[in-house]
């Protein structure tokens, strides 16, 4: 296996989540497996800080107003999302959840924080799974909930490799 280095002011879960992806962004997009809806906000909120707005998109900003008339007008989803970033679990109603999946099909989401919601039974253009967790709420991640979402990693017919990532603090 290889591994990434980081700082020492980095060494922290999200900093080595923050370094991994900016080493291996540029391969396509990444999964960061979280542990619940705060972490999977919080991340895509780090996440987006260390991102540059991209151009604007007429699909994207649909999605947008959308959630801010859904969430409200400072949601940092939309936020995050005019930065290809986007956090995703169960406490999103079906439709946000829905419009998000479509805007990660069409690459227009390079960065995904979720929580194993996600990965159940929908298939998307991920390459790399950062795998932050290994619980499920108050639960360990039983070996079929880690397959589903390591097997995230490598897209069918695009991908030679898939590669799946635990952060480590040491």
């Amino acid at each position: 296996g290889a591994t990434i280095s980081v700082g020492t002011a980095q060494a922290t879960i999200t900093g080595v989540t923050l370094s991994t992806i900016r080493a291996l962004g540029d391969r396509g997009s990444i999964l960061v497996l979280c542990r619940g809806k705060g972490t999977s906000v919080s991340r895509a909120n780090d996440v987006a800080a260390d991102r540059s707005q991209l151009p604007e998109n007429a699909q994207t900003e649909a999605v947008c107003h959308y959630i801010e008339s859904e969430i409200g007008a400072n949601s940092t989803l939309a936020q995050c999302l005019r930065k290809g970033v986007a956090y995703h679990h169960a406490g999103l109603s079906q439709e946000t959840r829905w419009l998000i999946e479509s805007l990660i099909r069409k690459n227009l989401v390079q960065v995904i924080c979720g929580t194993t919601t996600l990965a159940q039974g929908v298939n998307f253009p991920i390459t790399t799974v950062i795998v932050e967790t290994l619980r499920k709420g108050a639960k360990d991640l039983n070996y079929q909930d880690f397959w589903n979402i390591a097997g995230r990693a490598g897209r069918a017919l695009m991908d030679t490799i898939g590669i799946v990532v635990f952060p480590i603090i040491s």
